[in-house]
């Protein structure tokens, strides 16, 4: 089986590609599979165990001439054909293509059997497959409907489980040129090393050199040193930021406009966190394991692009107008970007580093129009941003044979599947088996709230901390399973049902063992 993969440009969009390749890989083994991509960025995928063939071509000099030069249109027109040309004389079984443009107008030409959309003259935008038509609607008429990462929308419309990590690998020598550029700095060694990225593709997306210089700041004084990277374009900010940051000098690592792509990830396994906006730059250091502190505002949206995979912080400005399509026309001086303090960003650090550490969590303020959320991995679910309270509750306070009640392998006395269970056949896009298999699941919430009800001993369980919350999610899954709307009931799945089986399975522990566990208690709390 030969799978073609289209995603032309943006470092982040294609690095969230990755979980999809892991699973196509896993759901057909003995497939081949090509990923087209501008020249540029096939270094992104050069060391990807589950890409056969990278088909790389000069997307950004099309763009140019496209806009600038129609006399190289027909030698334009004429390479990609051919390259189309050679592709169907391979044969393809499957194109996969996760780019409305271009991307678009290739996989109209390259094949019959397309899934993610194709672009015809006569037509506009096509859709093969129901799901990808789900995510353009869903997109087009309000983002905030949408609580998937665009890593897991991929594995959706390619058919397979999400949950993967990304992945991006480097050579030895792109790492050894990233040690070698950090050891080049007289800052102290012995110091955890803190990345930050100033800049962003578009100015309205960049959060300030005077925004950042104060955050830096407060890091260096707290025996931190700082590696700021970029493009050469954001050399200017840098400039101002080291003017700024007077005493925080000798800890300041300048690499801006000095990586390449391969370098920038070298250098982001090296660091100990990074903070950024929502940058290619924060996909990859997600992408190599690093953590990262990401701050969301105006077109940004964290649960499309936030970054992908457990125990990362976001910071999302959420106000009523955003995301927004277009900041240029922003009549509220975008408040949301200043919404978003320095302080707020130091305290979601803060927040982050001890999670990291097993220390204690520190208090953080909580502020209107400001949100502080975790990421969470779960295989077979996918990514949820959760609240940061609700993570310190339902990740750290319950006790250590508690804290898996929920995953594929932990040992469960009320019967009730896991949420990976749950979606595994909208996953394989069989929606009866899905509405059928919710359906049982539901029918169980009732007889297992009433065994819990009638048969605890008085006093032992407070049935308002459980049983209220509980009927309250089991009446909007009723709904929501009634509305006939596979992707609103499998995003309820993954975000809602959750709290309900948490409150559900410490009500049993309690009554099974006989005591209240107090971390027990604070964890199942609204």
């Amino acid at each position: 089986m030969h799978i073609l993969v289209i995603r032309n440009h943006r470092l982040g969009d294609i690095l969230q590609l990755t979980p999809m390749l892991k699973g196509l890989k896993r759901k057909y083994p003995d497939s081949r599979i090509s990923f087209m991509t501008g020249s540029e960025y096939g270094c992104l995928l050069s060391h990807n165990r589950h890409v056969d063939r990278i088909i790389r071509f000069k997307e950004n000099q099309y763009r140019h001439w496209l806009k600038k030069d129609p006399s190289r249109y027909p030698y334009m027109f004429n390479r990609l054909y051919d390259l189309c040309a050679d592709l169907q004389d391979e044969g393809i079984d499957l194109v996969i293509n996760r780019q409305y443009e271009e991307g678009g107008l290739l996989a109209d030409i390259l094949g019959r059997n397309v899934w993610g959309g194709r672009y015809q003259s006569s037509h506009g935008l096509v859709f093969d497959d129901q799901r990808s038509e789900d995510l353009y609607k869903v997109i087009l008429s309000d983002r905030r409907k949408n609580k998937r990462n665009l890593a897991d929308w991929s594995c959706l419309i390619a058919g397979v489980s999400p949950g993967e990590s990304m992945e991006l690998n480097i050579s030895s020598t792109d790492q050894w040129a990233a040690d070698r550029l950090l050891a080049e700095s007289p800052a102290k060694e012995d110091r955890p090393l803190i990345g930050v990225q100033l800049g962003a593709a578009h100015p309205f997306r960049q959060w300030g050199p005077d925004r950042f210089s104060r955050v830096i700041s407060l890091l260096v004084a707290d025996g931190n040193k700082i590696v700021l990277v970029g493009t050469a374009n954001e050399k200017e900010m840098a400039d101002k930021v080291k003017t700024a940051v007077v005493k925080g000098n000798g800890q300041m690592i300048d690499l801006v406009g000095k990586t390449s792509i391969p370098c920038l990830a070298g250098i982001m396994k090296r660091c100990d966190a990074l903070i950024t906006g929502d940058t290619g730059t924060m996909h990859v250091a997600a992408a190599v394991g690093t953590p990262v502190l990401a701050v969301f505002y105006g077109t940004a949206y964290p649960w499309e692009t936030g970054p992908y995979g457990t125990g990362h912080v976001v910071l999302y400005s959420d106000e009523p107008c955003a995301p927004c399509l277009d900041p240029s026309t922003c009549r509220f001086q975008h408040r949301c970007k200043s919404n978003i303090t320095p302080n707020d960003v130091y305290e979601g650090f803060l927040l982050g580093n001890a999670m990291r550490n097993n220390r204690p969590l520190p208090a953080f303020t909580k502020k209107d129009g400001v949100k502080t959320f975790v990421t969470c991995v779960e295989p077979g679910c996918g990514q949820s941003l959760i609240p940061a309270d609700q993570w310190t509750k339902r990740h750290l306070l319950l006790p250590p044979d508690e804290k898996n009640l929920s995953t594929n392998d932990s040992a469960k006395s009320d019967g009730l599947p896991d949420r990976a269970t749950l979606l595994e056949p909208y996953f394989r896009g069989d929606g009866d088996e899905f509405f059928s298999r919710f359906q049982e699941y539901l029918q169980r919430i009732p007889l297992l709230c009433e065994m819990i009800s009638t048969s605890a001993p008085a006093g032992r369980i407070d049935q308002t901390e459980w049983l209220n919350p509980v009927l309250q999610i089991f009446q909007n899954a009723v709904a929501v399973l009634q509305t006939g709307d596979a992707v609103r009931l499998a995003d309820f799945i993954q975000y809602k049902t959750a709290d309900m089986e948490n409150r559900l399975r410490l009500a049993v522990k309690q009554h099974t063992h006989g005591q209240e566990y107090q971390t027990g208690k604070a964890s199942i709390r609204s």
